[in-house]
């Protein structure tokens, strides 16, 4: 199917730019749901701004481990949604 096939203005649907089939589709937030996440990160980002070097280590050790397990799953999204060779995705 085709991005011109249908349209879901609740929804985004990602396309592959390179053969404009349909994609992963993914739900649109209202606009109170928007700005209650943006609050809920400038909360967060005050709180990891006074985190020390040291502390902000180990999540971040953890998030790079999660990367990796997932990077060829994620190098192929890249590709599927941005049209970015696969072997730069890696």
């Amino acid at each position: 199917m085709t991005a011109r096939d249908s349209y879901d203005p609740n929804q985004y649907q990602a396309i592959d730019p390179t053969t404009e089939l349909a994609g992963v589709v993914y739900p649109l937030h209202s606009a109170g749901d928007a700005a209650a996440r943006l609050e809920a990160l400038a909360r967060a980002q005050t709180v990891w701004r006074g985190t020390s070097l040291i502390d902000r280590a180990t999540p971040l050790q953890h998030l790079a481990v999660q990367l990796r397990k997932r990077a060829e799953e994620l190098a192929h999204l890249m590709a599927s949604e941005m049209g970015k060779p696969l072997a730069q995705g890696r």
